[in-house]
């Protein structure tokens, strides 16, 4: 099991940082931290701090900044992090670049992976295990060293779960590159092999891949890929893919779901009138619907609404018909503003398991 905590949006979206149990992580905008989004203005130098314990991960605010978390979900200032397992399987759907990764590279005909596990003694030690329909190209420590890491191809074809393995491990790290070839798994590994004893190319690192694939005359493309036709990378930034069809490239961009950020209860509570009670069909509104709230805090961006009120009022619309109680209070309210606060304090308690007072 690898814990980590995932970036899912903003410039930076598609970089990882692994939890080590006890360890502390830093997230803020500076840099020099064990997490730093340097492009989020309203993230905080070390805006919260996370712990990987025996209860899971725990996230605390530092120097009181907001923070909010929504199960497996941390929101603070604009960015979405997300904790995941990378020994876990993809989702039915994508939430993030990284998830969204895996899912381009799912069901991809001829798909290798060549990757570098010398920082990663866990994966090695899977690779060495002979679970995977994997074989190390840097073999002995006189060709690690030569090499300057411990390469192995890997032949993910059909394996799902192996690609969703592989991303998670290495997306936005630099550690792993997909290559599509119709020839052998041995062909390819002697030509990777030639290639990395002759120090003239390193298949396996995204960063280099990048540079040479801009630089390489299209006369000379065919054979200096060889037996190798596509390759999938992550780009200088994760949240995009670069797809070369030889010297040929398509840039993809990879979707992002993010949690709705509601406002916090406190926040509406502290600027309503506390001597005005909450009407009636607010409090029936939760055992009447018990998956709405979360239906429209997981929907939003699906339907593309930011805005709180926008989403809230078009989730309670698409029910008007069935003639609900709050539906029809809403949608007909002269205060509308006071009742979308107390709609959001509602829900913001339902989820909390804190039951609405009539």
């Amino acid at each position: 099991m690898a814990i980590c905590l995932e970036l899912a949006n903003g410039e930076y979206a598609g970089r990882s940082v692994r939890l080590e149990p006890g360890a502390a992580c830093r997230v803020g905008s500076k840099f020099g931290i064990e997490f730093a989004v340097p492009d989020d203005p309203s993230l905080a130098p070390e805006h919260f701090v996370a712990v990987l314990s025996t209860k899971g991960v725990q996230a605390h605010s530092l120097g009181g900044h907001k923070l909010i978390r929504l199960r497996d979900w941390i929101l603070a200032g604009e960015s979405a992090f997300r904790i995941t397992d990378s020994d876990a399987p993809l989702g039915s759907e994508p939430h993030t670049p990284i998830d969204q990764a895996g899912f381009v590279l799912q069901g991809l005909p001829g798909l290798y992976a060549m990757v570098d596990v010398i920082d990663d003694q866990e994966w090695k030690r899977r690779l060495e295990s002979g679970k995977d329909p994997a074989q190390p190209l840097a073999e002995g420590f006189v060709q690690a060293r030569r090499t300057g890491g411990e390469q192995w191809l890997i032949d993910v074809t059909g394996h799902n779960s192996l690609t969703g393995y592989i991303v998670r491990r290495s997306w936005g790290r630099g550690r792993a590159a997909f290559l599509q070839s119709k020839y052998s798994f041995g062909s390819l590994k002697e030509f990777c092999q030639k290639k990395l004893a002759d120090s003239t190319a390193r298949f396996h690192d995204p960063r280099w891949l990048r540079v040479a694939m801009r630089s390489l005359p299209a006369n000379e493309s065919a054979d200096w890929l060889g037996p190798i036709q596509e390759i999938l990378v992550e780009s200088r930034l994760p949240r995009l893919m670069e797809h070369w069809k030889g010297t040929t490239l398509e840039t993809i961009e990879l979707s992002m779901k993010v949690p709705v950020m509601l406002p916090s209860s406190r926040e509406i509570e502290a600027r309503l009138d506390s001597s005005r009670p909450l009407p009636a069909e607010l409090a029936t509104w939760a055992p009447v619907q018990p998956d709405r709230a979360e239906q429209l805090i997981r929907g939003g961006v699906d339907l593309g609404l930011s805005n709180p009120g926008s989403l809230i009022l078009y989730g309670l619309a698409q029910l008007a018909g069935a003639g609900e109680p709050l539906d029809k209070a809403l949608l007909e309210s002269t205060d509308r503003a006071r009742f979308m606060d107390l709609f959001v304090i509602a829900t913001n308690r339902r989820r909390e398991g804190v039951r609405v007072p009539s």
